[in-house]
């Protein structure tokens, strides 16, 4: 997909923001909802939200303007 490649080049303009190091699952970039809801709040950045839960999850509630990519 290309995402991976894209953010991590020296040249991205992207910015990552600072992952939890205590999530379940450590090899997942995961940030706290406080840090999401500032980023939200903030209205300054750009930012795509990645919902990786099962379809169904994301179809039973998911943040506004997520987009839900999942893999078996």
């Amino acid at each position: 997909m290309g995402i991976c490649d894209s953010l991590y080049k020296n040249d991205s303009d992207a910015k990552i923001m600072a992952k939890l190091e205590d999530c379940h699952n450590p090899d997942l970039n995961s940030i706290s909802n406080h840090t999401l809801s500032e980023l939200i709040k903030s209205g300054k950045q750009n930012y795509l939200i990645i919902d990786c839960r099962f379809e169904y999850e994301y179809n039973g509630g998911h943040i506004f303007g997520a987009i839900n990519l999942n893999s078996p």
